[in-house]
């Protein structure tokens, strides 16, 4: 059974008990078959080369992308958070339910730094997104932005 313990002015207090998860039992195995699944490694690695990869194609020509280009870009992105999701879930609901595993809340806090990493190579499209919410002011954006310089490169 899976709880952490912490001590509150003279009284215990299990984690678990008090999120209602000492019963559960997720079966991850859709996900992962376990931590040293030797496919977490292959997409830690997959992810971390595809955000470098995405930031040196992209980040300093994102403005500039056509639509095909564009659309390659957020199938890229959304591979990538797809599979990143994937690892963060396993992770995570394996956390919930056991809190006091060392290597449970190891796991998490590797993802979490990965996920941090990665998102240092990929935060340039949050700024292109906010800055044009939709596809039709996406390509506005790029449309004005050929009419002002003369040029689609």
């Amino acid at each position: 059974m899976c709880g952490f313990m912490v001590k509150e002015t003279n009284m215990t207090v299990n984690i678990n008990e008090e999120l209602g998860t000492t019963e559960i039992k997720w079966n991850l195995t859709d996900l992962y078959s376990n931590y040293d699944d030797p496919q977490i490694e292959k997409e830690i690695v997959f992810c971390e080369n595809e955000a470098t990869t995405i930031n040196a194609e992209y980040a300093e020509k994102v403005y500039k992308l056509d639509a095909e280009e564009l659309h390659g870009l957020v199938a890229k992105l959304e591979s990538l958070e797809t599979r990143l999701g994937r690892l963060f879930t396993f992770a995570f609901l394996n956390f919930a339910t056991c809190t006091h595993d060392q290597q449970v809340s190891a796991f998490l806090q590797r993802m979490r730094e990965i996920a941090s990493d990665i998102g240092k190579d990929t935060v340039f499209f949050i700024f292109f997104d906010h800055a044009c919410q939709d596809y039709d002011l996406i390509l506005m954006c790029h449309l004005h932005k050929t009419l002002t310089d003369g040029s689609r490169n």
